[in-house]
């Protein structure tokens, strides 16, 4: 979209007056002073014309997913390909994430153009855009402004951060695959449904020698058995509940313990899931590998608290939840007035864990000892989760000279440093 507007309205009234003037009393020195200023309103227009459409803006970013804390980078070239100079250009950037200001004022003469690189750490996690700008120039003589507006823009995905987890255990099912890695499977049956690599442990009678033979690695067989457990992780970022502010809110911290718990679980071969009470609806069912990760991260990313209770969440799973899978629960809502549904799933099968937040060493109010005898005397497994317990990693500084980039095979672009 492009906006030509006049800076110098004197200019054209005194154009006006001296040809008005030439027609009551015409006069070679009026038209000595009507021609130069004419010509004068004209070539500006033209020239600011001509400029507002031939200016180009490229942008060059290497943008894939980054997780929260990393370094981006973009590179802007503004090329001037014209005969005439664009002594005066401020380019207007629009850009959401937080901290990368491309704006600039510059000048370009012609034939030329000017290049700039902007870095921004990107702190907080969500999606945001590149771009979306204005470009606003003049001629030499400061006459007319032109105004164009770039709608280009790109998205960039920040993800949450991936903290050292607490200590503190999930809860096994009991079913086949939960726990840790035994050297014998009493529940499966003789039927193959998939192979992977061999690890320390497996009895060699598993190891499926066709695809061994095929990819050079030792490879065993995976046997059918009971349904494997998973992880359901319930997210609760209730409203109502949400303290604090930045990296220490009950909304970040929640976020990063339910990423940081889907990266082991999924580092772990669990099946993870993810559920929540977030303003976009969450729903991702238990799977494997790396695709669900990247489903899980991007869920989160975009994670905000809603009005929805923790008690409508399971409520609503019901039996969508399974029967042989683990539950871990993260809340900060001591008052327990989900308690109710939480039994009702375990009457069906689930084994709970709940990840109770501290809301009170967070800046809010409440006492969780009640909460955690009332969870321990239900036969619940709890734990509680007091502030500075989820350490999230250090924003690195920015390096400005240093930076090289790469990609890597799923996306990620991360900074090397040589």
């Amino acid at each position: 979209m492009l906006r030509i507007r006049l800076k110098q309205p004197l200019l054209p009234v005194l154009t006006v007056l001296l040809i008005g003037l030439q027609l009551l009393e015409p006069s070679r020195i009026w038209l000595i002073l009507i021609v130069p200023f004419l010509g004068l309103l004209a070539g500006s227009f033209i020239w600011t014309s001509i400029l507002s459409r031939n200016l180009q803006l490229r942008r060059e970013s290497r943008l894939g997913w980054i997780e929260a804390g990393g370094q981006i980078e973009e590179r802007l070239t503004l090329t001037n390909p014209t005969n005439l100079s664009a002594p005066i250009v401020e380019v207007e950037d629009h850009s959401t994430l937080p901290g990368f200001i491309a704006s600039r004022s510059t000048g370009v003469r012609a034939g030329s153009f000017d290049q700039w690189s902007v870095q921004a750490i990107c702190e907080r996690r969500g999606i945001y855009q590149l771009g979306d700008a204005h470009i606003h120039l003049q001629d030499p003589f400061g006459i007319f402004e032109a105004t164009v507006h770039l709608r280009r823009s790109t998205s960039i995905l920040v993800l949450p951060r991936i903290a050292p987890l607490p200590p503190f255990r999930i809860s096994p099912t009991g079913s086949s695959g939960d726990g840790p890695h035994r050297r014998l499977a009493f529940q499966q049956s003789v039927h193959a449904s998939t192979v992977r690599e061999y690890v320390t442990g497996d009895t060699r009678k598993q190891i499926h020698w066709p695809t061994t033979a095929r990819k050079d690695k030792l490879h065993v067989r995976i046997m059918d058995s009971t349904p494997e457990a998973g992880w359901w992780i319930i997210l609760d970022l209730d409203e109502n509940f949400m303290v604090g502010s930045g990296d220490e809110s009950l909304e970040e911290q929640s976020v990063t313990l339910a990423a940081s718990l889907a990266s082991v679980g999924l580092q772990g071969r669990k099946p993870v899931g993810l559920a929540g009470n977030c303003e976009v609806v969450t729903w991702l069912p238990p799977q494997k590998g790396e695709a669900q990760r990247w489903k899980i991260m991007q869920a989160l990313a975009i994670a905000r608290p809603a009005s929805q209770s923790l008690t409508k969440v399971l409520e609503k799973a019901g039996s969508s939840l399974g029967s042989h899978n683990s539950l871990i629960v993260i809340t900060s809502n001591m008052s327990l007035a989900w308690l109710a549904s939480l039994v009702s799933l375990m009457g069906q099968g689930l084994t709970p864990t709940i990840l109770l937040f501290d809301a009170e060493s967070y800046g809010g109010s409440g006492s969780i000892q009640s909460a955690l005898g009332t969870l321990q005397g239900r036969g619940v497994p709890c734990y509680a989760i007091r502030r500075g317990m989820i350490k999230i990693p250090n924003t690195p500084a920015i390096k400005t000279d240093a930076w090289k980039w790469k990609m890597t095979p799923a996306g990620e672009v991360v900074p090397i440093n040589d």
